[in-house]
């Protein structure tokens, strides 16, 4: 719909009576698109179907539907993606860490090198031939 309230096709001044105007919603999150989100923040690798589903949630936008009662033509005015949105000067953004776990972390398992007789003692206590039952 235009500045100017004209119905683009039988060019009628759409006044409060002769048009019906519903704004159809954008697409909503379910808990699959949810996990997604989680696994793209975790920076785990989305395949095709994944990635098409979650680029289809981010780039759904809202409509407004304008139907004209003199010809009955519907008009469709796509709204703003949520890309559009979370880009525009008044939201924060985060930012992705995509380094390495920390070595420093008290928390952090790391492996610890064995010699080789070492290895060859570690493996026969843990074969399960010797193991108890």
């Amino acid at each position: 719909m235009e500045e100017k309230g004209i119905c683009p096709y039988c060019y009628q001044i759409l006044l409060p009576d002769n048009h019906k105007v519903r704004l159809k919603p954008k697409m909503k999150i379910t808990p699959q698109i949810e996990s997604l989100i989680k696994k793209e923040a975790n920076c785990y690798r989305l395949n095709l179907k994944q990635t098409k589903l979650l680029r289809k949630y981010k780039l759904s936008r809202s409509c407004l539907v304008v139907t004209c009662n003199t010809c009955r033509v519907v008009s469709k005015y796509p709204g703003e993606s949520r890309i559009v949105i979370a880009n525009s000067p008044g939201t924060t953004q985060r930012k992705r860490n995509f380094g390495s776990p920390d070595l420093r972390k008290p928390g952090f398992n790391q492996k610890v090198n064995l010699s080789y007789s070492e290895e060859k003692l570690s493996s026969k206590t843990q074969s399960p031939v010797l193991a108890p039952r």
